[in-house]
């Protein structure tokens, strides 16, 4: 028993920032949003919680 679909995010969300070249600072390295996994900045409304 348990759940069924948990993400450990060990990188964080963004990930971690480039050291190097021209793109160095950037998050561009390790983390939810570089692996591939699902993302979005639109929230969906039957998701949320609201205080009525």
């Amino acid at each position: 028993k348990g759940y069924a679909k948990v993400y450990v995010v060990v990188d964080g969300f963004e990930g971690g920032t480039l050291k190097d070249g021209p793109k160095k600072g950037w998050r561009l390295k390790n983390g939810w949003k570089n692996s591939g996994l699902p993302w979005s900045y639109k929230l969906n409304k039957d998701k949320m919680y609201g205080l009525d």
